[in-house]
């Protein structure tokens, strides 16, 4: 191929770097210079511990603590435990890492305990994705567990590989959400327009835990085709006491936390706690408003749109993610024929975002419950 080679054994000697470079800047033809670094190279907590220094949230330098300890539940543990469960009884099981296993909760131990049922490909998005439809062909219950800004790594083989087949893989995508990582590189605002509009995905959003948890249950037993679930972000919710789960989403049936009236709101996965908080300030002014749980992204409980249209003033669309080619768009094209239908979508802009705090950029979309709930009553003339 024509191709030369330079090796540069300490990638971390920015002097080494420098020379490597300087020898090869002028050279007539391809070159490729193979950079070895060591992660977190200087700093002693991170050598000796690289497994949680490979992402830290800002930290004590002199402790090599996090300033901000969590309350030490969180959907990635969730997750790992769920898995390590089922792997006892299922011996198809088989999870499925690109080289981030913390994703899904699953540190050394955990992983030595999977034994056969875990694969990690490396930082291999693509052969992650190919795998999994693979296998899930062969009969596997696959789960790979991805970061959702990773996805437009895996575009072609969630849609050449996976979905044309209809191989039954589930695809797990975490921080998809305003409360994830605010980095430009690793914001993940596009996950429902790439993923919910690949034909024969289905595309599942959960509000809490016992949501999420049902929903792998049923995707790693159903076997009619691929199946992304987008991993709640923010805090740990659980579901109210006494609730029960649906435990089959074969059909796209969204679910009423609320009856009301003149107002529908659809608060779709993470901002479910949104709606919830938007419908409380609306009954403070005598505006009781029936909330809807989609559930389901990929597609519409047509039906119960109809029928939320025929009874309702107004419908009000509440979701995590870019308003161009989303969930909201979708409810809108569909109401567009019915002229006495007004409909308030509401999510963000589409923009690349960087380092943002999320409470002012909720603010800045109007997706603020108070916010909501101003702009609802506008729209009733209230």
């Amino acid at each position: 191929m024509g191709l030369d080679y330079r090796y540069v054994a300490d990638g971390n000697d920015c002097a080494a770097l420098v020379a490597a470079f300087e020898e090869v800047r002028d050279i007539d033809h391809p070159v490729v210079v193979h950079v070895n670094t060591l992660k977190g190279k200087g700093y002693a907590p991170a050598q000796q511990d690289p497994e949680p220094w490979h992402y830290n949230a800002p930290f004590d330098l002199a402790m090599g603590r996090p300033l901000r300890q969590g309350s030490g539940e969180g959907y990635g543990s969730i997750t790992a435990r769920y898995l390590l469960e089922r792997a006892k009884s299922d011996r198809d099981l088989l999870v499925l890492a690109a080289g981030v296993p913390g994703t899904l909760g699953l540190g050394p131990d955990q992983r030595r305990e999977l034994g056969s049922h875990y694969l990690d490909v490396g930082i291999a998005e693509e052969t992650a994705v190919a795998l999994a439809s693979g296998a899930a062909k062969a009969g596997a219950h696959v789960v790979f567990g991805t970061q959702a800004t990773f996805l437009q790594r895996v575009y072609d083989q969630l849609s050449q590989d996976l979905s044309i087949n209809h191989n039954p893989a589930t695809i797990v995508g975490a921080n998809a959400s305003v409360w994830g990582m605010s980095d430009v590189t690793h914001a993940a605002f596009y996950s429902i327009p790439m993923v919910a509009n690949i034909p024969g995905i289905t595309y599942l959003a959960p509000t809490n835990v016992e949501e999420y948890l049902s929903m792998l249950d049923w995707s790693l037993d159903q076997k009619e085709g691929p199946v992304y679930i987008a991993v709640p972000a923010g805090p740990v919710r659980h579901a109210p006491e006494g609730a029960t789960q649906r435990g089959d989403y074969s059909q796209t049936r969204w679910g009423h936390a609320r009856e009301g009236k003149r107002v529908a709101i659809l608060a779709l996965g993470d901002f479910f706690g949104l709606g919830e908080r938007a419908a409380d300030l609306l009954a403070e002014h005598g505006v009781e408003a029936t909330l809807v749980n989609p559930l389901f992204v990929s597609g519409l409980d047509e039906g119960a749109l109809d029928e939320l249209a025929r009874t309702h003033e107004l419908v009000v669309t509440l979701e995590d993610g870019s308003v161009d080619g989303g969930f909201g768009q979708r409810v809108a094209g569909h109401l567009a024929a019915d002229a006495s239908t007004r409909v308030l979508v509401r999510g963000f802009a589409k923009a690349f975002y960087d380092r943002y705090d999320a409470d002012e950029l909720l603010r800045e979309a109007r997706l603020a419950p108070e916010q909501v709930c101003e702009d609802v009553l506008a729209q009733l003339g209230a």
